[in-house]
């Protein structure tokens, strides 16, 4: 009996250590399975190290090489200049730059420009009052108000010209009094609505602005005399200048004009200049100050000139213009009048589409 009980123990205790032996060996089987998984983890993270290192290098490799590139393009160009691109064409600059002539459109860009002018004109003169029996010293004063309504057409042509058609309407308001003691004794008012003449003109790009040089837009205008029985067919000629630095853009121009004698009545010739700055406030607004004078020289008849028929005028000009929405800006003008054959005071409205 104690035979068998030994017998049984020990077969118990071979089997225990066994199933001891075996658990042994499974937990070190498992043991060297997870270190080979963190192995091959640790691997593949250094392996995704190494090419986010590789693909960061090659993005400021790539990087360096555009700055590089932009440098050296932009090295080539006088200080204050800019490549004209669609986006940059947008600029109210730029289309500021268009608005005066200084810059002409791209080929087969369209502008249409509906606008309207209210100008005043005050003039007074000494005259005589007579009462049939006495002759009184007394002063004539005229009042002007003239409202312009307009739309210009231009359009870009290859090789870097533009054409430009323009077609006004006026309703003018005259108000002419004689006074006596500072009251009226004589006053008439009259109105007069009319269309304008239509205006035809070419313009080109004589030369690009370069580190000394400006950039220079010549142009050649004909004003028809199909508005109305008293008007003249004028022939010009101009020459706009622009220099650039960013974000100030220095603008002059000079302008000749000449008039076809009709019915033996010549107005004397015209020779205009003006010159001023534009300057951006942001892309989408900018400002422009702007002086302009003309002299026109004395009215011919029969080829003798009237005396006193001469003219100088000049004004000082302030506006700006806003970008409402692609190709749409709005541009308002206030023009002074700083000598008495001015117009006393204009405010200029345009809305300017591009297509």
């Amino acid at each position: 009996m104690k035979k068998r009980n030994y017998l049984l123990y020990g077969t118990l205790l071979l089997l225990a250590s066994t199933a001891v032996g075996a658990s042994e060996r499974a937990m070190d089987e498992l043991s060297r399975q997870l270190e080979l998984r963190d192995q091959t983890i640790i691997e593949l993270i250094e392996r995704v190290q190494t090419l986010e290192q590789r693909v960061k290098a090659g993005k400021l490799k790539k990087n360096e090489q555009i700055r590089s590139q932009k440098q050296r393009a932009d090295s080539s160009q006088p200080p204050g200049t800019i490549r004209v691109n669609e986006e940059v064409a947008e600029r109210a600059l730029e289309r500021s730059l268009t608005l005066e002539g200084a810059l002409l459109l791209p080929a087969g860009a369209i502008e249409l420009e509906p606008g309207i002018r209210f100008s005043r004109r005050e003039n007074s003169s000494p005259d005589f009052f007579s009462t049939g029996t006495q002759i009184y010293p007394s002063k004539t004063e005229l009042r002007v108000n003239t409202l312009r309504s307009r739309l210009s057409f231009k359009l870009g042509l290859p090789f870097d010209s533009q054409f430009e058609m323009g077609l006004p309407y006026y309703a003018t308001d005259i108000q002419r009094a004689t006074k006596l003691n500072f009251t009226a004794v004589e006053s008439n008012r009259t109105r007069q609505d009319r269309w304008g003449d239509l205006s035809l003109a070419l313009a080109k790009t004589l030369s690009r602005e370069g580190w000394w040089r400006p950039n220079l837009v010549g142009k050649i205008a004909w004003d028809s005399d199909t508005g109305h029985s008293n008007s003249f067919q004028e022939y010009s000629a101009s020459i706009t200048a622009s220099k650039r630095q960013d974000p100030l853009t220095l603008i002059g121009s000079i302008l000749y004009q000449t008039t076809i004698k009709k019915d033996d009545l010549k107005p004397g010739d015209v020779l205009s200049a003006s010159f001023g700055n534009l300057i951006a406030l942001s892309p989408e607004t900018s400002m422009r100050f702007l002086f302009s004078g003309s002299y026109q020289d004395y009215t011919s008849e029969n080829k003798r000139a009237h005396p006193a028929s001469d003219r100088l005028s000049a004004s000082f000009i302030v506006g700006g213009s806003l970008l409402l929405a692609p190709g749409r800006m709005l541009s308002i003008a206030l023009g002074i009048g700083l000598t008495e054959e001015s117009e006393k005071f204009s405010l200029d409205m345009s809305l300017p589409i591009r297509f």
